[in-house]
C-alpha cells in the first residue's frame, strides 16, 4: 500500500468526489428516515481484498473479551427488577484488534482520515464538524465473530457508529437499526448529560 493514499483511490467505481461532497437529499432522507445509511459496495473489490487480508493476518493478535451489559450499556436501575427488559443482560464475546495495531498505511486510516469522508458525514448528520477520536484505542477496530460469539442488542453509547463490513458472514448475521430507538437513545444520552 502507498501512504497518503486518497479515498478515491479504494472506492469502488459507484462513488466518486462528487457524491460525498454534495450528498443527494435522497441520501439526507434516507437517513433520517431510518437512522442507517449503507452505503453498498463503497470500496473497490482490491481494497476489500486487501483489507480482508490485513484482517486475517492481525487476528492472531486480538484481544478477546466477553461483556455483560444491560440494553442501555449504563449502570442497573434499582427502580426495576433485575429481570425487567430496562435491567436485563445482555453478552457480547468477540476478538477485537485496537487501533494502535493497525497499520499506519490501512486503508482503514484513509477512509478514517479522509477530510472528503468526514465532511459527507457531518452533512448527512447535520453536524457542522466532526473531530477525530481522542482515546488512542478506539477510533478503528476490527472486531472478529467466531463461532458461538455475539454483539447481542443494545442502543450503542455514541453518537453515530460507522460499520465496515470487510467479510461475509457465514450464517447468522441479522443487523437491526430502528430510527425510533436511535432518536430514544440520543433523548436518553441528552438526559443522562443533563443529569435527569
Amino acid at each position: 500500500m502507498i501512504m497518503n493514499q486518497s479515498l478515491l483511490s479504494i472506492l469502488s467505481p459507484l462513488y466518486n468526489a462528487d457524491f460525498f461532497k454534495n450528498p443527494t437529499q435522497e441520501v439526507i432522507q434516507t437517513f433520517e428516515r431510518d437512522g442507517i445509511l449503507v452505503l453498498e459496495n463503497l470500496l473497490s473489490k482490491e481494497a476489500l481484498k486487501t483489507l480482508e487480508t490485513e484482517a486475517d493476518n492481525l487476528k492472531p493478535e486480538a484481544y478477546r473479551s466477553r461483556s455483560e451489559y444491560n440494553l442501555y450499556v449504563l449502570p442497573p436501575d434499582p427502580n426495576f427488577s433485575p429481570k425487567s427488559p430496562r435491567n436485563r443482560l445482555f453478552s457480547t464475546t468477540k476478538g477485537c484488534i485496537a487501533d494502535d495495531q493497525i497499520p499506519a498505511d490501512s486503508y482503514l486510516r484513509v477512509l478514517y482520515d479522509s477530510p472528503l469522508f468526514r465532511e459527507f458525514l457531518s452533512k448527512v448528520l447535520d453536524l457542522p464538524k466532526l473531530y477525530p477520536y481522542a482515546d488512542k484505542l478506539s477510533p478503528i477496530n476490527i472486531n472478529y465473530y467466531d463461532e458461538g460469539d455475539s454483539l447481542e442488542w443494545h442502543f450503542d453509547n455514541s453518537d453515530f457508529a460507522i460499520t465496515l463490513f470487510i467479510k461475509a458472514c457465514e450464517q447468522g448475521v441479522n443487523m437491526n437499526t430502528s430510527p425510533m430507538f436511535a432518536m430514544i437513545a440520543t433523548e436518553m444520552r441528552i438526559m443522562n448529560v443533563l443529569g435527569r
